[in-house]
């Protein structure tokens, strides 16, 4: 291979096609075949310049028609593999300049393991050759480096094959919308990968003729929906994808839409952008379906009618829980009565409690519940409106849910509370 391609090009091609090489994932492995996973292939016919790299759990393609347009020149064709971060860091730092990309290859293939520094005949990676790196800008000048580069063929199947029934289409913007409105819900990690992930649901009211897309998000104690702008929407069961991938792939989309595919046999989602020639492909491993069954479906959280019982000011409530998180950052005493809603925060490591009061509007009832002060406030400050309506179901149960809605229509939020009776401040009293 001996090509030259603008800097900021072939660092927006490996954001997007080295996203799998780069990932936590792949940079933590320490196996015998690291150097391959922390490894991207770049490789190019002629026509169009390939970018891609694959994990067990995430393949990312990235593909861009050659062009002195598109700012790439190929002067020989051909395919390399080489490490990742190493290439991404040594490019980003040679800004507003074109590079060289040649290889070198080897008379015989040489054996690579970093697992050890003793030679080997058999055991590790083949290594084809050194791809010389040369940058270039303005003054003529620039640098050199060197990196390995390894056989093509050790790779193995990352090749990324889309279903052939498509399962919706969401616009970039409706995603990047969906995403920031409810991930702060999701678990960072969780070890089956349930609750750190954003699901994807159909569901249909009894007021609307088609089914409507929600991206939904449940960490076990609060739900998060977004109604998304879906299009083809033929979503018939619940796919399920890590908010941490999902959450880079929306900064890297760009504004045309991104089409969702799900493949039972293989139980991977894939997701493709296609616009002006570019395309940009992922294979994403997901959920079991069994383990997805622990998700909170959509049609339990629509099914259930709600009604308001008081208004109260956003940054007034976040005031008042930043106090009583001082002395329980886990669970308060939440009272409504006439006009006031009383916050008080019992402490289990020998802090003086601590009560909170706060003017609240249109109430409609007296109202007590034990509630996370810290949960309330990210729901808080993910909602953008002066006042905030609360909101409990109409038939009522031991949970006594809060729902917390937005101007914005498509979306919602859900605090899973404890029933006072069951907790600690069973005996306290709201004067107190």
């Amino acid at each position: 291979m001996k090509m030259s391609i603008k800097q900021d090009v072939l660092i927006n091609a490996l954001d997007r096609g080295a996203m799998a090489a780069l990932s936590e994932e792949a940079q933590a492995d320490m196996s015998v075949i690291s150097l391959i996973l922390k490894s991207v292939t770049i490789k190019t016919d002629g026509k169009d310049l390939v970018i891609e790299s694959a994990t067990k759990n995430l393949s990312s393609k990235y593909s861009i028609p050659v062009s002195k347009e598109n700012g790439i020149e190929i002067k020989e064709n051909g395919e390399i593999i080489v490490p990742a971060k190493e290439l991404y860091d040594w490019a980003k730092r040679q800004q507003n300049s074109v590079l060289a990309i040649v290889l070198s290859k080897l008379d015989t293939p040489e054996i690579v393991n970093p697992l050890t520094s003793e030679a080997s005949s058999t055991k590790g990676i083949k290594k084809l050759g050194t791809v010389k790196i040369m940058s270039k800008d303005d003054t003529k000048t620039g640098t050199k480096w060197s990196l390995d580069c390894y056989v093509p063929e050790q790779l193995g199947p990352s090749k990324i094959e889309l279903p052939k029934n498509k399962k919706f289409s969401i616009s970039s913007a409706q995603l990047k919308e969906g995403f920031a409105a409810i991930d702060f819900s999701a678990m960072p990690n969780h070890y089956e990968h349930v609750y750190d992930a954003i699901s994807f649901q159909s569901y249909k009211k009894d007021t609307e003729k088609e089914n409507s897309l929600y991206m939904v998000t449940f960490d076990t104690r609060r739900i998060a929906t977004f109604k998304t702008i879906a299009k083809d929407n033929n979503l018939d069961i619940n796919i399920m994808i890590p908010h941490k991938i999902l959450g880079t792939i929306s900064k890297l989309a760009d504004d045309s839409d991104i089409s969702f595919y799900h493949d039972a046999a293989t139980n991977k989602i894939f997701l493709q952008q296609e616009n002006n020639g570019i395309q940009l492909l992922f294979k994403i491993a997901t959920t079991d379906i069994e383990k997805a069954k622990k998700f909170v479906p959509i049609a339990l959280i629509e099914g259930y009618k709600y009604k308001k019982i008081a208004n109260v000011s956003r940054t007034g409530l976040i005031n008042r829980l930043s106090t009583s998180s001082m002395v329980n950052n886990e669970h308060n005493l939440i009272s409504m009565e006439t006009d006031k809603m009383t916050i008080y925060s019992a402490s289990a490591i020998g802090k003086s409690p601590v009560t909170c009061v706060l003017p609240i509007k249109d109430l409609s009832k007296d109202y007590k519940v034990v509630s996370s002060p810290i949960h309330i406030t990210d729901i808080m400050k993910a909602l953008k409106d002066d006042y905030v309506d609360i909101m409990v179901k109409e038939v009522e149960d031991m949970n006594k849910s809060f729902k917390f809605t937005s101007k914005d229509e498509n979306i919602a939020y859900f605090l899973i509370n404890t029933d006072v009776s069951k907790s600690k401040y069973n005996q306290v009293s709201s004067e107190e």
